[in-house]
Formats: structure tokens, C-alpha cells, sequence
């Protein structure tokens, strides 16, 4: 049993040290599967998993969703999410974050009643507000009588605090009800001064929230490395976020290192694959035809807007010369069971990076690429293709535009590897780190859950100085004390598996972490593909053909099968007329007797490839009459039509071809090109006794295989991840082994759709 579980309340829990208790806004989840409560201990023995906010801290006021009113009210303390979890889903916009000087904001600490400046992304109020809300109450005199507390409400008419009966709805103490009972004026930011002024229109908020958000934001302009203010509406950062970002590192992240394989998506794409490797310090790429440049990499940006220069060291791509620059920008897009996904853009020769994903994708002197790269510790293996030595033009006839591929929706990653930045650009050490948690070190959820005391959270945690961490972080710190933190993410003691949805089956099964969701998220969203109202239910099983051929057995006068090519063959009919016990021989003559005639054989049907039914000889197997043959002979339906469309991809199997795929599914029907070939194409259906999509492959062979896909949405593509097993009855299960081993295992692919 966890020793934790005994506190009802924040408080009591947070201040249990000796069995190292932390406090969950909502109920925990423990790996038995068991809903626990809020308090849950940390010391390793009883694994659980936090899906809202985790504090080892204290008890701060959550925020809920109205639903009704479409507003976000604060909740008693330990219990609610984070203000920005309840503005996203009540769809209210939150207030501008605060800005580091001119409108610095304020919590207050209930411990000692006074108003500290709150951890970065946390909204407070302005001073004045907090210290007239942030009182302790007098202890009351135990000789004297208890006598109620006067309460006052605003009157919305004289804007004056009048006394009303104690439990009036909108009723509190003077010194709150004189804070906000005025009549007040509308604000708005003067951006060209970051004044406040009056707004004679009426629109615009209160001063006091005007002036927490009417300050200077900075941007890191990578051209030499200065914080310069970004124009308003440009994004930006307060000035201290910025100078602790603002410098290049060669140090290539962990997550960007190795071979990508992926397609041009930009305005003016030019077909075919294009292939990246980062190593350290260092960058291949190579494109179509073997095209290729070398060059030394520059890290720059901030964990929102990543940025990696390129110094060209050696090309054949007369649009990258030696000793010129491209500059991406880079970004994280999801991932799959198998693979991980990354956008990349960059201008032209000695440019910097496109400012956002809209003007990249329109593009034609750039390039915008979707890329992926092999999950670690799964088991597929991707290489870089041989290069050409002859330098050759990017832009010329091969880069005429195509049909245009625009964004399929935006939808950004929601977790960025920030610890797989240089170590200079994180947040940790960008405070005085008085924090030392032995927990920081690992970076990987499985050895960090292979350490006692330590949880993997979803996104960094902070510490109780405002010092922001990694996504490791535990109990114990340094010379064995205690350790205090929010985890404003998933924060988990268990293991280190997500659950992704199969389709068409509907099945939850395990992925590595990151490539899904939480198991209780799957289950809820994760529903076979039924087909549609309406639509042919499919045909009972056959039942077993007829033998055509009989023979009668003289030992028991029976009529049984024959054997192909046995002696005495014939319709069943027959046989049961000629074979039965021989007459006793009369006595006397008897008259003769007329023959029978033969019988009339009704036609026979059976169901053909085209789902029509057509006449057979009788004793095919399959075949019956024409009522029934009718009734059973219907195509089944096709797939979901939210997947159908024009895709391009690659084949990521270990047996794959490189180059370009193109896959169109459209109306039951599909066509598989490779560079512009068309390599198979035929039928494709929704089998829902198999709970698979059936291919039916008819050029170049007949050949029918089942498959499964998965769906994952990006910033500018959708990816769908297709298996075909190696025939119609063998489902696949997963996407990696044995299935990416390829060859007579099936084939695997990845495709991007965009509109």
C-alpha cells in the first residue's frame, strides 16, 4: 500500500518528508492498473503515473473550465491544472505572458504570507493586488465571543463597497472589494513607446493588465548573436530568456544526429528522396540523381525556433556553392511506432531561415523538406545513397513547379527534446543553480525509472527556486535532502510505454514513449472502422462443396465419393437409383416396368472476381443456386474515406528501394508508381472479418495481401504508415519485426499527405 495515500489534502501530503509524498491535482494511476488518490509517494516501491500537475512544493489554487460559461475560475488549492492547461481547453485566450521589467507579477507564499515573484509560465498579480489579498487572518481571542466578519459587495451602479449579510453571493472583505469596485478604464499598448494608454472606444483591458503585458520582447538575431526587440506582433522573449539563448554551439543534439530519409514539399519541390546525416559538427545531404554538399553545422535559435547554419565545404549543387551558407530551421514533428519525424526549411543561398512554416511551403528559391529517421531500439536501418562527383543544377528544368502540396493542418509537436540542446542553451543553469538533483543527469526515461526515487516527467520540471530542470527528477537531492518540484506534464514511476491505436482493428498497443498516448487516452479514442450505415453486411461463410462425382459401395449398398478417374463414376442421383439390396427373383413373371426418366438438373452460380454471379457447371465447388448466390456475392466496402488521397512516400523496410513513392487511394482503388512507374495497382477493401485492408493486387500479379495503417498528424503533412503482410489471411500486428525485415515478410512504408 502507498504510506501517502492516508493525506486527504494538499498541505498534510506535500509535508510529508519521511515517506517522500508528492501531490497530483488529479487522481494518480498506479502501474497495476488501480485509480489511486492525489497523494502518492515517490520512493519507488509503488509505481504511478500523475496526468496533471505534480508538486513536492506546495499547494497553490488550480484553475477548472467552466464549461457553460467558457471561463477559467481558480479551484481550492492542490486541486485543478495550470492556467494555460484550463485557457486551452475552455478555448479562452490567456493573457500575454509578463514581461521581464515595467509589469513584473506576484504570488503569494501561504506558508509565510508574502508575495514572491512566481516560477516562469506561472500568471500572478500585480504587488498592489497581491498584498492586499495576501493576509493571514488574526487568531481569534478565546475569552472573547466569535463574532462574524463584516463582508461587503460591490454596488455595480455607485461603484461603492456597501456591508451585506454574510453568505451574499459576491460578497468579501473591504480591502478585496475596494481592489477591483471602481469604475474603470479601458487600456491598450502603445507599441511604438510600451506605454499604456486610455482607449476612447472602450476597448482594451485594466491597467494593471495592460502594463503586465505592455513590455519589450527580444529575439535572438543570429547574424551576430544580439538580443534585438522583436516588432510587435513578432514573437519574442523576455530580455534575461533571450541572452541566455543567444549563442551558436557545434555541438550536434542527440535527437538530430544520424540519417534521415524524406521528400521537398516547398512551392517549387523537385521529386524524388533526399537524404540527411548529421554527425558531430558535420552534415551530408544528399538529393535526387545523387546530387550532394558537405558542410560544417552552427546551432543557433532557441528551443521554440531551432536553427542550424550550414557552411558549404564541398557541392554538386550549383544552388549551395562552396564557401556559401543555408540556414534551416528546424523542427520536431511527432512520430510513428517505427519512425520519428522532422520539418526542415531554409532560404536561399546566404539567407537566413524562412520565418514561418506558411511562407517556407510557398516557396520556390528555398526548400522545405518532411524528413523521418528510424526510432531508437527498433530494428529498421536506413543508409545513404551513393553521390555524383559532376556539379548540376538544383533550380533548372527538374525544379519546374508540380501540383501544388499545401499544409494539412498544424498541429506542433508538443514535445521538444529541450535537454537535447547544448547545454549552454537550456534553461538549466540560466538561474543560480542552487538546485542539485542527482536525478537530472539521465535523459532517457528507462534509465531514469531504473534508478530509485527518480520520474520521468513529459516536460521539464520546475524546481521551488523558479530553476526549470530536465524531465528526470526525484526526491532525494543532494547530501539526502529534500528535493522540491512541479511537473506541469505526465509525470510517471512506472514504465516507459505510450499506446498507439491500430487501424482499421481498433486495438491499443504498446509503443516506445513518445510515439503515442497514455493507455486511458487510447482506449477512449481508439474505435474500429465499422462500415458505413447502409452498407452490404458481409456473406455468411460458403458451406462446403458437394463431391460431383459418386460410386456405390456393393458390400453395403451405400453411395459414397469417388476417387478422380474411378471406375463407376457417376451423379449422385444415379448412383442412389442403381445402388441398393438386389430384389428377391419372383416367382412368376411380372409385367415390365417403364424407365424412369432422367432428372432435370436446376443451374448452378457462383460468385465471380467481379462480384457478379455467373452460371457454372454443376459440381463446381462454391456454386448453388441463384437466390442464395445473389444474396451472398457483394463487394465489401472500401477504406475510410478520410485516408484516401494522393500520398508520396518512401519504403522503409530493410529491403527498401530508394527514391520517391507515389500512392493514390481513391474509390476502392489504388496505384502504387516508384519515380513516376507504376509498380502495382488494383482493389482495395475494408475486410472486417479480418479487421485488416485487404489489397488486392491485379497488375503485375494477382496477388491479395491484408494491411493495417496508422495515422500521425504533423505541422505541414499527415503521415500514414502502411504494412502489407505477405498474404490475404495473416494479419499484420505490429510495424516492426518481423514485418521490416521486408522481402518475403511484406512491406512497410511511410507516406505524407497535403493539401
Amino acid at each position: 500500500m502507498d504510506p501517502c495515500a492516508v493525506h486527504p489534502d494538499c498541505g498534510s501530503c506535500v509535508h510529508d518528508e519521511v515517506h517522500k509524498c508528492g501531490w497530483c491535482s488529479t487522481r494518480v494511476v498506479y502501474q497495476s492498473g488501480f485509480t489511486g488518490g492525489h497523494c502518492a509517494s515517490n520512493n519507488g516501491d509503488n509505481p504511478f503515473v500523475c496526468y496533471s500537475v505534480y508538486s513536492t512544493q506546495d499547494c497553490q489554487p488550480g484553475w477548472k473550465c467552466h464549461k457553460g460559461e467558457k471561463k477559467c475560475y481558480p479551484t481550492p488549492p492542490g486541486t485543478g491544472t495550470n492556467k494555460y492547461a484550463c485557457y486551452e481547453e475552455c478555448g479562452e485566450l490567456p493573457p500575454p505572458p509578463p514581461g521581464p521589467s515595467g509589469g513584473p507579477t506576484y504570488i503569494c507564499n501561504a506558508r509565510n504570507f508574502t508575495c514572491e515573484k512566481p516560477p516562469n509560465g506561472v500568471h500572478g498579480h500585480n504587488l498592489e493586488t497581491c498584498k492586499l489579498l495576501c493576509k493571514k487572518a488574526p487568531p481569534a481571542t478565546p475569552s472573547a465571543p466569535v463574532t462574524p466578519a463584516n463582508v461587503y459587495k460591490c454596488n455595480e451602479k455607485t461603484f461603492k463597497c456597501e456591508p451585506v449579510k454574510a453568505g451574499t453571493p459576491g460578497s468579501t472583505s473591504f480591502p478585496v472589494c475596494k481592489g477591483f469596485c471602481y469604475k474603470h478604464k479601458n487600456y491598450t499598448c502603445d507599441y511604438k513607446n510600451y506605454k499604456c494608454v486610455e482607449n476612447k472606444m472602450g476597448k482594451g483591458t485594466h491597467l494593471a493588465d495592460c502594463e503586465e503585458s505592455c513590455v519589450k520582447l527580444y529575439h535572438c538575431h543570429t547574424s551576430d548573436y544580439e538580443c534585438k526587440i522583436a516588432p510587435f506582433p513578432a514573437p519574442g522573449v523576455p530580455l534575461g530568456k533571450c541572452k541566455a539563448e543567444c549563442h551558436p554551439s557545434h555541438h550536434t543534439p542527440s535527437a538530430l544526429s544520424g540519417m534521415w530519409r524524406g521528400l521537398q514539399i516547398n512551392l517549387g519541390f523537385q521529386k524524388g528522396e533526399w537524404d540527411i546525416e548529421f554527425a558531430n559538427g558535420t552534415v551530408t545531404l544528399v538529393g535526387p540523381g545523387g546530387r550532394y554538399l558537405e558542410g560544417n553545422t552552427t546551432f543557433l535559435g532557441t528551443p521554440t525556433r531551432r536553427i542550424v547554419r550550414i557552411t558549404v565545404q564541398h557541392s554538386t549543387i550549383h544552388a549551395y556553392p562552396v564557401h556559401s551558407f543555408l540556414e534551416f530551421w528546424y523542427a520536431y514533428d511527432g512520430s510513428s511506432p517505427e519512425t520519428r519525424f522532422l520539418m526542415m526549411a531554409a532560404g536561399p543561398k546566404n539567407h537566413y531561415a524562412p520565418g514561418s512554416w506558411k511562407k517556407a511551403t510557398s516557396s520556390r528559391g528555398g526548400m522545405e523538406f518532411a524528413m523521418m529517421a528510424c526510432e531508437p531500439l527498433r530494428h529498421c536501418k536506413f543508409h545513404v545513397r551513393p553521390r555524383t562527383t559532376v556539379a548540376e543544377d538544383l533550380n533548372e528544368e527538374e525544379m519546374k513547379p508540380e501540383a501544388r502540396f499545401r499544409a494539412m493542418s498544424i498541429l506542433e509537436a508538443a514535445e521538444d527534446e529541450e535537454d537535447d540542446m547544448h547545454p549552454e542553451a537550456t534553461m538549466v543553469g540560466a538561474v543560480d543553480a542552487k538546485i542539485k538533483d542527482p536525478c537530472m543527469k539521465w535523459h532517457a526515461c528507462g534509465t531514469c525509472l531504473a534508478h530509485k526515487y527518480c520520474g520521468w516527467c513529459s516536460v521539464p520540471v520546475v524546481y521551488s527556486n523558479g530553476q526549470h530542470g530536465g524531465r528526470c527528477a526525484g526526491i532525494p537531492g543532494e547530501n539526502g535532502n529534500r528535493n522540491q518540484f512541479k511537473c506541469y506534464g505526465i509525470y510517471r514511476t512506472s514504465d516507459c510505454s505510450d499506446y498507439e491505436c491500430v487501424q482499421p482493428q481498433g486495438k491499443c498497443i504498446k509503443v516506445p514513449l513518445g510515439s503515442g498516448t497514455n493507455q486511458s487516452e487510447c482506449h477512449v479514442h481508439c474505435h474500429p472502422h465499422h462500415p458505413p450505415p447502409g452498407a452490404p453486411s458481409p456473406p455468411p461463410p460458403r458451406p462446403p462443396a458437394e463431391p460431383a462425382i459418386w460410386v456405390c459401395n456393393h458390400t453395403n449398398s451405400r453411395c459414397q465419393p469417388a476417387k478422380p478417374g474411378q471406375s463407376g463414376g457417376t451423379s449422385r442421383f444415379i448412383c442412389q437409383n442403381i445402388c441398393g439390396t438386389p430384389p428377391a427373383i419372383p416367382s412368376t413373371p411380372t409385367a415390365p416396368v417403364p424407365p424412369i426418366p432422367p432428372a432435370t438438373i436446376a443451374p448452378v452460380y457462383i460468385c465471380n472476381e467481379k462480384y457478379r454471379c455467373q452460371r457454372a457447371k454443376p459440381g463446381v465447388p462454391g456454386a448453388t443456386s441463384h437466390t442464395i448466390c445473389k444474396a451472398q456475392c457483394s463487394a465489401p466496402p472500401p477504406p475510410p474515406a478520410h485516408i484516401e488521397g494522393h500520398y508520396r512516400g518512401l519504403q522503409i523496410d530493410n529491403t527498401y528501394k530508394p527514391g520517391e513513392y507515389d500512392f493514390i487511394l481513391a474509390n476502392g482503388t489504388f496505384v502504387l508508381k516508384l519515380s513516376g512507374r507504376t509498380v502495382a495497382s488494383g482493389m482495395v477493401q475494408l475486410e472486417a472479418k479480418l479487421g485488416a485492408l485487404l489489397f488486392k493486387i491485379q497488375k503485375p500479379i494477382d496477388l491479395t495481401v491484408a494491411a493495417i495503417y496508422s495515422e500521425n498528424s504533423g505541422i505541414e503533412v499527415n503521415y500514414l504508415t502502411l504494412v502489407l503482410g505477405n498474404d490475404a489471411q495473416t494479419v499484420p500486428t505490429g510495424w516492426d519485426l518481423p514485418w521490416i525485415k521486408g522481402g518475403s515478410h511484406g512491406r512497410e512504408y511511410v507516406f505524407i499527405k497535403v493539401r
